[in-house]
């Protein structure tokens, strides 16, 4: 069975460990807001990452173990706000295959 996924994720995140972008402090504390489908980027905000990739056969496990193989396009983008903080979207756009008898997502 075949079927289309795409998901929309959107977590603004402060990637103070991995971006220390003018921050002018290695122990900047992070600060982190989670929400799905929460809008637009903010007005403002300048792009800083901008990845796409592909995957291929990405094991897909459940409670019992892989029950479907993922094949997908990845894109992730980065803003960051004027306040210091970071938005990020990543978009999903793929399919998925069962094995016959799979026992769990």
């Amino acid at each position: 069975m075949e079927k289309t996924r795409a998901a929309i994720l959107a977590a603004p995140i402060a990637l103070a460990m991995l971006l220390m972008v003018g921050t002018g402090s290695a122990h900047a504390e992070p600060v982190y807001v989670t929400f799905v489908n929460a809008g637009s980027v903010p007005q403002g905000s300048k792009l800083v990452l901008n990845i796409t990739y592909n995957v291929t056969t990405d094991e897909d496990s459940g409670f019992v173990g892989c029950w479907a193989l993922d094949t997908y396009t990845k894109h992730v983008q980065t803003w960051e706000e004027t306040n210091g903080n970071f938005y990020v979207v990543t978009r999903y756009d793929g399919t998925f295959s069962t094995f016959a008898e799979a026992l769990s997502p």
